[in-house]
């Protein structure tokens, strides 16, 4: 072909190009302009509604302080953050927690701080959105893993690979904490209850009770008890103390448990126990709006940041940590106090 054809050629293939491009919209700004505003305008229509209320209204207990709590609790709405509108938070303080759960029932406030113990032996309507949690960002309750300690017994247990049947645990040398421990008994009684047809710590042959973890745990490295409930943080604050000298102490002055082994390689683990909680944040009936996200994930930060002190966070709020649960996590709560779901 001579180069004038091939110019030729080329120049028609340019033009159907051209008439192609101009056909389906090439180098015509205005259809991608349309397509992005109908794209923003379809994110905003589905983006959630705001969660707002001019007024939140706040009980919590009389004995707690009552100057730091107001002042907490009024620097929250500048804390919320995106997705929560709260114009002012006005405090109140029970009388009792009955007082308290009635409250929330007939909607004479909208969130309350108190035991989840009360909350539940009240029979409140009122809805569940935060409850005490061992850590900040951490799952909200607490839970034990059944240990069994370095004995003959404890060991042997250990091996098994079926749950232990009823007379197995019967046999053992249990250590617990008093009665009022949700990690050193509650958790345990639950488990118990749960899995041995109604059979708790009491029915048990052998228990011996503990004033704390630290003893407790010397029990199990000296071999005194085989089988004992224990928090897995607790692993990582007594793991050094585990394997220390029994004539050295740590910082604290705790002396050594003189075990050679890790607490890891020396303490088996049955199973876990089903969650517990101390204390609980719950919604009036009436004010429903507030359990809707972002609202409990975005209070539980703004409490962090309003009292950044653990200890007064505690003695103010019940708690030092809190992190959101839904109704139903509180059903075991519900089983060992009651009997019921």
């Amino acid at each position: 072909m001579s180069l004038t054809g091939f110019l030729k050629k080329s120049g028609y293939w340019a033009a159907c190009a051209l008439v192609a491009c101009a056909l389906s919209g090439c180098g015509g700004g205005k259809t991608p302009a349309a397509s992005s505003a109908a794209a923003s305008s379809a994110a905003a229509s589905s983006a959630p509604e705001p969660v707002r209320i001019e007024n939140l209204r706040v009980e919590l207990p009389r004995t707690t302080d009552a100057a730091a709590a107001s002042a907490a609790l009024e620097a929250v709405p500048e804390l919320l953050g995106d997705g929560v509108e709260v114009g002012r938070v006005t405090v109140t303080f029970g009388t009792s927690y009955a007082a308290t759960a009635q409250a929330l029932e007939q909607g004479g406030v909208d969130l309350a701080f108190l035991p989840a113990a009360d909350f539940i032996r009240c029979g409140s309507a009122a809805e569940p959105i935060l409850a005490a949690a061992p850590q900040r960002g951490g799952t909200a309750g607490t839970l034990s893993q059944i240990c069994t300690s370095p004995t003959e017994y404890g060991e042997k247990l250990a091996g098994r690979t079926a749950a232990p049947t009823w007379n197995e645990l019967d046999h053992a040398r249990w250590g617990v904490l008093e009665r009022d421990s949700l990690a050193g008994y509650q958790c345990l009684e639950l488990w118990l209850e749960d899995n041995y047809e109604g059979s708790g710590v009491e029915d048990l042959s052998n228990v011996a009770v503990y004033a704390g973890w630290e003893e407790l745990l010397r029990a199990a490295a000296a071999g005194e008890i085989d089988l004992f409930p224990l928090p897995s943080e607790l692993r990582e604050t007594y793991g050094q103390l585990w394997t220390m000298d029994a004539t050295r102490t740590d910082a604290a002055g705790a002396r050594g448990f003189g075990r050679e082994r890790s607490m890891e390689q020396e303490l088996g683990v049955l199973d876990t126990t089903p969650r517990l909680y101390a204390w609980v944040a719950a919604v009036s009936p009436q004010s429903a709006e507030l359990t809707r996200e972002p609202f409990p994930a975005a209070l539980a930060d703004a409490l962090e940041q309003a009292l950044p002190d653990p200890a007064v966070r505690l003695s103010v709020m019940g708690a030092e940590h809190y992190a959101a649960i839904r109704p139903e996590d509180l059903d075991g709560m519900r089983r060992l106090m009651m009997g019921e779901t």
